[in-house]
């Protein structure tokens, strides 16, 4: 359950509510089809988060280099934070900060969250992974949608600390909860 199945209701069971429309994007990211859908919002510049003087992201961030983008790497419609270094290709995807992607790996259509790292040969699709999971050399995790809409069965999710051992296939849409080494 979430907000608009439990709390909601119960609020207006019980008394007066009253609604305050708010102006610009919003969407429900409680699933990972949505959440992955949100970030592919981000990235086409739907939602504008970096120019909002009226209600400003106020974040504390760890502080950390510039992002490297490595001669020869292929970055295409993606958000590398700060301290990420990239050699390999990176395509509609967010890459948080610290993450690497070496040289020969491939990250698509995915959110990588602080810390991951993508090894030589390995191949990330559609998959969201937690803080500091590691996907080493010629694993191949997840694949690309079959369709423009991803749906919560294709999203392959990775918790943190996790490790998908060299050469490992984990399929779309699998679930590895924090610390698995697959």
């Amino acid at each position: 359950g979430d907000f608009g199945e439990h709390l909601l209701p119960r609020l207006i069971s019980g008394g007066t509510v009253r609604t305050e429309p708010l102006a610009g994007y919003w969407r429900d990211l409680g699933r990972p089809g949505a959440y992955l859908e949100g970030h592919r919002d981000l990235i086409a510049g739907k939602v504008d988060v970096f120019d909002h003087t009226d209600y400003p992201v106020i974040s504390h961030w760890d502080d950390r280099t510039s992002a490297r983008l490595r001669t020869g790497c292929h970055v295409e419609d993606s958000l590398v934070s700060p301290g990420a270094d990239v050699a390999g290709e990176v395509v509609r995807s967010v890459i948080g900060p610290g993450v690497v992607v070496e040289k020969g790996a491939r990250v698509e259509d995915s959110v990588l969250f602080a810390d991951c790292r993508v090894e030589r040969g390995a191949l990330v699709s559609t998959t969201v992974a937690d803080d500091r999971s590691v996907f080493a050399r010629d694993s191949v995790v997840g694949e690309l949608p079959s369709s423009r809409v991803v749906r919560d069965e294709e999203v392959t999710l990775v918790g943190r600390d996790s490790v998908v051992a060299r050469g490992r296939h984990v399929g779309a849409g699998a679930r590895l909860e924090p610390g698995t080494t697959a």
